[in-house]
C-alpha cells in the first residue's frame, strides 16, 4: 500500500486563478497491489485512486483504475494468462449542474499464450479486448506476437 500528496502543476502554469498559486492544486493518490503464488497458478492485482484540484470551475476530479491477472504454467515451458483491468472515471458538476463524467470510463480484457522455447527466447501471443464509452472505437481488437531474445 502506497500514498502521496503533492502538488502537480509547474510553477509557470498558465490558466491558474488570480489570487492561487501553482501549489494549492494538489494530486493525492492511493495504490495497492496484491499477488499469492501456489504451485503452477499465479495470481495478482493493483488498485489505484487518484485525484487533483483542477483551475477554475472544474474543481476536483477523480479515478480509480484496477487490474487482476492470472497466469496458469500447464506445462514446463507453456503458460496460458488473463487480465481484467479498467479506468473509471468520476463525475464533475456542468455548467448547467448536471453531474458528468470527466472522461469516458475504459474497460479492457486480455488472454495469451507463451512458450518459453529456451534459457533466451520466449514466444508470446495475445488478444485484447477494449471498449471505452463514447461515441469513438479506439481499437477495441488488438493482437500481440512478441519474440523475446535474452543474453
Amino acid at each position: 500500500c502506497s500514498g502521496t500528496v503533492g502538488a502537480y502543476i509547474n510553477p509557470d502554469a498558465k490558466g491558474v486563478p488570480v489570487g492561487m498559486r501553482w501549489y494549492d492544486y494538489k494530486q493525492r493518490a492511493v495504490g495497492l497491489d496484491l499477488s499469492w503464488a501456489h504451485g503452477p497458478l499465479q495470481l495478482w492485482g493493483e488498485g489505484h485512486w487518484s485525484s487533483f484540484d483542477v483551475p477554475g470551475a472544474v474543481g476536483t476530479v477523480s479515478l480509480f483504475s484496477y487490474f487482476a491477472e492470472a497466469k496458469w504454467k500447464f506445462a514446463t515451458a507453456w503458460w496460458l494468462s488473463a487480465r481484467w483491468n479498467q479506468q473509471l472515471y468520476g463525475d464533475i458538476t456542468a455548467p448547467n449542474g448536471a453531474q458528468v463524467t470527466w472522461d469516458n470510463d475504459v474497460w479492457r480484457a486480455e488472454a495469451g499464450i507463451g512458450w518459453r522455447v529456451d534459457r533466451s527466447l520466449t514466444v508470446k501471443a495475445q488478444y485484447s479486448y477494449a471498449h471505452q464509452d463514447g461515441p469513438v472505437d479506439q481499437g477495441e481488437n488488438l493482437f500481440d506476437l512478441q519474440l523475446v531474445f535474452g543474453f
